[in-house]
């Protein structure tokens, strides 16, 4: 990126005057791209990220001035919304100098902060913030409060336990054992399942994204991200809604949900990134960065289209291999766009792996169910 383009990313950073809500502080589509780690983005690892270099540059850049009257996320008499704004002014100082070395640095550039109670992300964000342990416990505590887990049923899991047993012994009683289980979501996840990780299928972790995504991805998810009249389901030909424009071309996502009713602007309520097993090993560029910008994208649309509220929310999966962590933005805050882990599950390797299936549903009809409270949400706008 030549130092043009980086002065006007710079110079793109808006304040803030005392409106309700800041957003569209950038687009996703101006943040550069940073060297690659060897590593899972979401993995907890001793393993540093390399070096990100030539991040910004220019003379100074704009802060964020908070209104009075504006929302802050305050936190048993802490500003939080205040500490993390001053976190982004640091991590703007570090680019400039030409070099930024964590996740959370590269986000704040946007706003986007991690509230990660799951350690899903490394370095520590508790640590990166700087926050005490009272302070962030309570933080984590507000959000898990706020965006609950759905919890299987007992009967589920027994049945998902018997099915994992059958992988592993006897793989033909597998569609009998998907049978009993009354989730109508899970029950075709299964059955999906059995078909395509039969003893005789090929191996998954060697293929590329296009074949990892519907022998491995597409059969446990898709289920669950059914279209109806009010989502329509985009795969990688469908462009990012909120994304800005390059001179060639939008941000695409591998794969996504959106909203779509008659006349009213559409939206985006669900996003996917998918890396492959042997692009991760060798070290292709994460894109969890990428992710929580199109998440701002789709929740800053909403926003420019009247759609205003402490209730609308995007959710993200980052499925990097056979790991998978998933996420939710919201804006409650000015300026403060908060990207909370809500789960890591993994997608089987193989049909000796399903005991990782009961965690997977478990976060799938989490998604599922977040999804449809963002839906039903958007209708009664209309």
């Amino acid at each position: 990126m030549t130092t043009k383009k980086l002065m006007r990313l710079v110079a793109m950073l808006q304040s803030s005057s005392s409106k309700k809500r800041s957003h569209s502080v950038t687009s996703s589509s101006t943040i550069p791209q940073a060297s690659s780690s060897n590593s899972a983005s979401t993995d907890s690892t001793n393993k540093r990220r390399r070096k990100i270099t030539n991040f910004l540059s220019g003379k100074g850049s704009q802060v964020i001035q908070l209104g009075p009257n504006t929302d802050k996320w305050v936190v048993n008499e802490n500003e939080i919304t205040v500490a993390l704004l001053k976190f982004r002014a640091r991590a703007i100082e570090r680019a400039q100098r030409g070099t930024l070395t964590t996740y959370q640095e590269e986000l704040a550039i946007n706003c986007i902060f991690v509230i990660d109670g799951l350690n899903s992300v490394y370095p520590s964000s508790e640590l990166m913030y700087g926050f005490d342990n009272n302070t962030w416990q309570a933080m984590v505590d507000e959000c898990n409060s706020r965006y609950p887990l759905q919890q299987l049923s007992d009967a589920t899991e027994a049945a998902l336990h018997k099915f994992a047993k059958a992988g592993k012994r006897k793989f033909t009683d597998c569609t009998s054992t998907a049978n009993i289980i009354t989730n109508e979501y899970i029950c075709e996840a299964l059955r999906n399942i059995t078909r395509t990780y039969s003893p005789t299928s090929a191996k998954k972790s060697d293929a590329n994204e296009s074949t990892f995504s519907i022998s491995t991805v597409h059969p446990v998810i898709l289920p669950f991200l059914e279209e109806t009249e009010l989502t329509r389901r985009k795969g990688t030909d469908g462009e990012v809604y909120g994304s800005k424009r390059t001179k060639k071309n939008g941000k695409f996502s591998d794969l996504s949900v959106n909203f779509e009713c008659g006349m009213m602007p559409s939206q985006g309520l669900l996003i996917i990134e998918i890396k492959p097993p042997h692009k991760v090993k060798n070290g292709s560029r994460p894109d969890l960065v990428k992710l929580g910008n199109e998440m701002k994208d789709a929740l800053d649309k909403m926003v420019k289209d009247g759609i205003d509220d402490k209730e609308i929310t995007v959710i993200g999966v980052l499925i990097e291999g056979f790991r998978c962590t998933s996420f939710v933005m919201d804006l409650m805050y000015q300026a403060t766009y908060r990207l909370i882990p809500l789960s890591i599950f993994y997608l089987p390797r193989d049909r000796h792996d399903f005991d990782c299936l009961g965690n997977t549903f478990e976060a799938l009809v989490t998604m599922r169910v977040s999804k449809l409270k963002s839906r039903t949400f958007l209708l009664a706008q209309v």
